[in-house]
């Protein structure tokens, strides 16, 4: 056996090693590879959870934990039995070690080569079907469900998820796979989000988000989960873009009743949250202002929805409505939840983008305070203020000091002149300098 060592201080391990790390036999020569390899890399062992992964017959789970086991794991297979596997999830919660499992139903997937579909059909692979992921994981949740109650200290890991309605059981069941759920929330914001994850990005992620600082199960994840506040991030990006005034206010309500949320988070999270209720004032002020990147983006947002996503989703509609009885049909009612959801968005985007109005840089009049100026202040004794920068809801981003016209904070600022004094988030402050916007962010 000859051990990878990876070029990092802390490196994990897994399980799929020959022989098979089922005994602490096996961690013991592992370790011992490692060490004589002279690398200052401390590795981290996951134990099997099934005797040679071959997921029939419980590991020593406890022995294992004692020779220092993080984690257990047939990484690449499934736990065969549903009885084994609970066995193992009451066994490593009584530990206080995670489980992780491979998300596949043998039964569905034996000598499948490619996802089931199109391309797997014309070029003769036998397909693996949605439903062979599907079903582990909808197994895995019920088996963990049962559990809880008994062995409050078990956690699952579901591994190698691949499938929108693999997603849509972790999204409904958040707390019991809370590092994939934080995962998600990561990934959204990413340029180069899988669509799955990027679909999720709904204002129904506000109920969620708050769970991330409070419940138990996201103890471990709890720095990673802050970061979703910051501007840029999920929390922001929602309160921005798509939650209602309700859902904003709600949001920050329950968030302000966290005692270990930093002010400086707290704060970003309303300032978001003002410029959500900026955008639901009077007619006159409906007119969107937005740079041209902006605009651009969300004219390829739209273009993506409406010759891609949408037809997409309508057709797999129609392919899960001769599935059987739609009351039990939960792909059916998800991929319908979808349907609304970008249709919602695709009108929303429209009528915005009927009535936008381009910010070019350095084109906006500065004998007063525009959209698309920069602000510099001072208080009363002199001291310069950090630079306020007002542009549209499209690219507001309040942890860089950028916020959206409609917002109580622009909406206080503009049409004042240098020289003015204005109050700024309760403090008295004079205006020093109008300039127009450069581009820079």
């Amino acid at each position: 056996m000859s051990p990878v060592i990876l070029a990092t201080l802390i490196a994990s391990a897994l399980a799929n090693t020959t022989p098979t790390a089922d005994e602490p036999g096996v961690f013991a020569r592992v370790r011992g590879a490692a060490v004589a390899s002279g690398s200052p890399v401390e590795l981290l062992l996951h134990g099997a959870v099934t005797v040679g992964r071959g997921g029939e017959r419980l590991a020593a789970l406890g022995e294992m934990a004692d020779a220092g086991a993080v984690g257990f794991s047939d990484d690449g297979s499934p736990v065969k039995s549903a009885v084994i596997l609970r066995n193992a999830l009451l066994y490593a919660g009584m530990l206080e070690i995670p489980l992780f499992e491979h998300a596949e139903d043998p039964t569905l997937t034996a000598g499948a080569e490619a996802n089931e579909g199109y391309v797997a059909t014309i070029l003769g692979l036998k397909g693996w079907p949605v439903a062979g992921e599907l079903a582990a994981v909808e197994r895995a949740i019920a088996v963990l469900e049962a559990v809880l109650p008994d062995a409050p200290g078990a956690r699952l890991h579901l591994t190698h998820l691949s499938t929108a309605g693999a997603l849509e059981a972790v999204f409904r069941s958040h707390l019991e796979h809370a590092a994939q759920f934080v995962w998600a929330c990561e990934a959204m914001t990413d340029p180069e989000c899988p669509e799955p994850v990027r679909r999720r990005m709904t204002p129904s992620l506000l109920e969620k988000l708050p769970d991330t600082l409070t419940r138990p199960e996201f103890g471990p994840l709890r720095s990673r989960a802050k970061t979703l506040l910051d501007g840029g991030q999920a929390a922001v990006r929602l309160l921005l873009e798509s939650a209602t005034q309700q859902q904003a206010e709600r949001f920050v309500s329950r968030m302000a009743r966290i005692s270990t949320l930093e002010p400086q988070r707290l704060r970003v999270l309303e300032q978001a949250a003002q410029q959500t209720r900026g955008a639901t004032l009077e007619p006159q002020e409906q007119l969107l202002a937005a740079t041209r990147e902006a605009v651009a983006a969300k004219r390829l947002e739209l273009k993506q929805l409406l010759e891609i996503e949408i037809p997409r989703t309508l057709q797999r509609i129609q392919t899960a409505a001769a599935d059987g009885d739609l009351r039990e049909n939960f792909e059916y009612h998800m991929l319908r939840d979808r349907q609304e959801l970008q249709s919602a968005r695709a009108a929303t985007l429209q009528r915005d983008l009927g009535v936008v109005k381009i910010i070019d840089p350095g084109a906006s009049e500065t004998s007063q305070v525009n959209v698309g100026t920069v602000v510099r202040l001072i208080d009363p004794e002199g001291a310069q203020l950090e630079p306020i920068t007002i542009l549209g809801p499209w690219d507001a981003d309040p942890a860089r000091r950028i916020y959206a016209s409609g917002s109580d904070l622009a909406r206080g600022l503009l049409g004042r002149r240098v020289g003015d004094d204005v109050e700024l988030q309760g403090r008295r402050a004079i205006i020093r300098e109008i300039t127009a916007w450069g581009g820079e962010r």
